[in-house]
């Protein structure tokens, strides 16, 4: 197994990791699993846990059965290191289970202005949607956005990130429309979203099931991946 970072680091730049990775053994439950912590640099390529082939391909170890095996990585922390003497961390959370939250839209072409939802918590911190619905200001388009509510309480240098989606129910059809994405919500940046997550003669389209009764349902999942730090 090799762990590897993904993006591409800066030249002056460290990136520091706490992880462990593992192979599961299928026959006994568990894992066989190696902890540590090492360097990522610009002219790194990662860093390898091995394992024999005879235990490998031993029928007894349960590495590899039905030629198939089951592999894993956990990052714990990951933490940035500048030489200028400016470190960047990123705290991952043990428990990404996503919120499911369901917002029911009604008289949404009537609406003139901006509409939001009901405040909900994930991960310690309080969220809401709102939308922009064929607005003069975003013209012909359905706009989402996911915001923290309460983002003017966090540090200036502290950073949540977030993965979320939306999901635009077809009631009709069951072809839901679904866009995800990943993003650091922070003081200055409390809002992200879609200004053009549909254009509005796809959601006024009554073959597409997305309004009915003049009503639209918006699912909403958010999970706290982690807290990045500057320091």
């Amino acid at each position: 197994m090799k762990l590897t970072y993904g993006r591409k680091i800066q030249k002056n730049s460290v990136i520091k990791a706490i992880y462990k990775l593992f192979i599961y053994d299928q026959l006994h439950a568990e894992h066989m699993q190696k902890e540590g912590e090492e360097y990522f640099h610009s002219k790194s390529h990662g860093f390898c846990c091995k394992v024999t082939l005879n235990q490998f391909d031993s029928s007894k170890s349960g590495l590899l059965v039905n030629d198939c095996c089951v592999f894993g990585a956990d990052v714990l922390e990951e933490c940035k290191l500048d030489k200028e003497g400016i470190s960047e961390s990123m705290s991952l959370n043990k428990d990404t289970t996503p919120r499911i939250y369901t917002w029911v839209i009604k008289d949404v072409s009537k609406s003139k202005n901006r509409l939001f939802s009901q405040v909900f918590a994930v991960g310690g911190y309080n969220w809401s949607i709102w939308i922009d619905p064929n607005l003069a200001t975003n013209k012909d388009f359905l706009g989402v956005f996911l915001s923290m509510d309460n983002a003017a309480s966090l540090a200036s240098k502290t950073s949540v990130y977030v993965e979320y989606s939306f999901c635009l129910l077809d009631v009709h059809n069951a072809k839901h429309l679904k866009i995800t994405g990943k993003r650091l919500f922070s003081s200055k940046s409390s809002s992200w979203g879609w200004r053009e997550f549909l254009s509005w003669n796809d959601v006024q389209d009554p073959s597409r099931g997305f309004l009915r009764n003049d009503t639209c349902i918006i699912e909403a999942s958010v999970v706290v991946l982690g807290v990045d730090t500057i320091a």
